[in-house]
């Protein structure tokens, strides 16, 4: 139905076109019926969940307190203003952490700062040979290497191995300060036993 679509020329950052009259108003009013379960209760929710998380990898701090009843009655009982100074000193030490955050002025994003122990294994102290500075590496990591993304060729050559040996070649074990000896090498056949040296015939 082209003629219920027109250029949107008003300004507006909509883009291309949209549709004019009551169509659009349905349009907006369907899109508006759709989403209306992902309102402000769900932005309370994430914000409650984030509050959470981040609870959980802010330092745990420490602070003294007074157990009730202990050495007077409850409602005689009164805070020592060493505890309270500690107390305040505490609470003012985790809000600095809870700032200092990633995702501190990001509303609608979790940035998680724990510790893995197991992608710490991954990760790389300084910038590795031959690249010169860490947005290089960073670059080379952000390359897919999957056929879908690469030429065959290309594929071939990203994931080739950097030493390659023939079926059934038997490489010996090197023993400590022993260099690597291209005389070690013995071909055999695949599955089979070393082939015997042939003795050289005396003319």
């Amino acid at each position: 139905r082209d003629s219920e679509l027109e250029a949107a020329d008003d300004g507006d950052d909509d883009g291309g076109f949209h549709m004019a009259g009551e169509d659009w108003e349905d349009q907006r009013a369907l899109i508006k019926h759709a989403f209306q379960s992902f309102g402000d209760h769900v932005q309370e929710e994430f914000a409650a969940e984030k509050d959470k998380d981040v609870e959980k990898e802010l330092p745990k701090i420490d602070a003294p307190a007074v157990m009730p009843g202990w050495g007077t009655w409850k409602d005689q009982q009164q805070t020592p203003k060493w505890m309270l100074k500690a107390q305040e000193e505490a609470k003012r030490k985790k809000q600095q952490a809870r700032a200092a955050r990633k995702d501190a002025n990001m509303k609608h994003v979790i940035i998680s700062e724990k510790y893995d122990k197991k992608a710490a294994k991954y990760a790389v102290s300084e910038v590795p040979h031959p690249f010169s500075s860490k947005e290089d590496y960073e670059g080379s990591m952000r390359m897919p290497l999957g056929r879908e993304y690469n030429t065959d060729k290309s594929f071939r050559d990203l994931t080739r191995a950097r030493v390659l040996k023939t079926t059934g070649v038997v490489i010996d074990p090197l023993r400590p300060g022993e260099a690597l000896d291209s005389r070690k090498v013995r071909h055999t056949a695949v599955g089979g036993p070393a082939a015997p040296k042939r003795k050289k015939a005396r003319r």
